[in-house]
């Protein structure tokens, strides 16, 4: 009996200590323990920074993606798109009556830069961003000014910086952070520019040879370029990507855009 009781008061007594361990591993994440000082207060960011950080790279990866599939566009306009694929993929070219030629419609680095931007600070605010859940007991943590995303597009890589002022005090001492920064590692800018390119040649004599440009564009940058002309007839499909980046068939990045053209004699 003696050896029973004596189990079962280290069974409890293992329950409690389980009890009181799991809160406060809860009270830790909801109240500010301890005097404040400028190190103990800047030990609270990386948790803030890694949740700036994650909604960056979620947003900005599903945002450049659908800039990728639309032709640099986030929300293109009625009338200026082809439908393919459940995708509104956008003419870059706009047909010329009877002319094997096309009028070029102007789509600059800067213009996708600030789309992106506008519609990253949007699903930052709105998706996935709460800085309030960071506020404890005893801290605070406040947001001073408007969000601001900066969005830097280049050959293989997007930096993407949230700028918002955080502070987090407590009583009179306080320290502050404004810049939280990611990468995007997707050839997007390069991608782009293979998109001015094939423009410029289709409106300009209205023929472009996608496999001369693949073998001289791999030759030239050691990237291995994979740009296709497809026909949803009459208008022009170009789908380019590099291939192997990234290295999985269901994941990879591609940048297409239309060319508008209109149905020929004869076919």
């Amino acid at each position: 009996m003696n050896k029973r009781g004596q189990v079962s008061t280290f069974a409890i007594i293992g329950i409690v200590l389980i009890v009181l361990i799991a809160l406060f591993l809860f009270l830790r994440d909801r109240i500010y323990f301890g005097p404040a000082s400028e190190k103990s207060l800047q030990d609270e960011f990386p948790p803030i920074e890694e949740h700036f950080k994650t909604c960056l790279i979620e947003k900005g990866n599903e945002r450049i993606r659908q800039m990728g599939l639309q032709g640099g566009y986030l929300d293109p306009a009625e009338g200026t798109y082809l439908s393919y694929l459940n995708n509104q993929v956008s003419y870059r070219g706009w047909n010329i009556p009877n002319q094997r030629y096309c009028r070029t419609r102007i789509l600059t680095e800067k213009d996708m830069e600030t789309s992106l931007s506008l519609k990253l600070k949007d699903d930052l605010k709105t998706q996935c961003l709460n800085i309030g859940s960071f506020k404890k007991i005893n801290l605070n943590v406040d947001e001073i000014g408007d969000l601001k995303i900066d969005v830097d597009i280049g050959e293989d890589t997007t930096l993407l910086t949230a700028n918002q002022k955080i502070i987090i005090s407590k009583k009179d001492i306080s320290v502050e952070q404004d810049k939280f920064s990611v990468n995007i590692d997707l050839p997007f800018g390069r991608l782009y520019d293979a998109s001015v390119d094939i423009v410029r040649e289709e409106c300009g004599s209205g023929i472009f040879d996608t496999l001369l440009y693949n073998v001289a564009k791999t030759q030239t940058t050691l990237k291995p370029y994979l740009c296709q002309k497809l026909q949803p007839y009459p208008d022009k499909l170009y789908l380019c990507k590099i291939k192997d980046v990234p290295p999985t068939p269901d994941n990879e990045f591609i940048f297409q855009f239309a060319i508008e053209d209109e149905p020929r004699r004869g076919l």
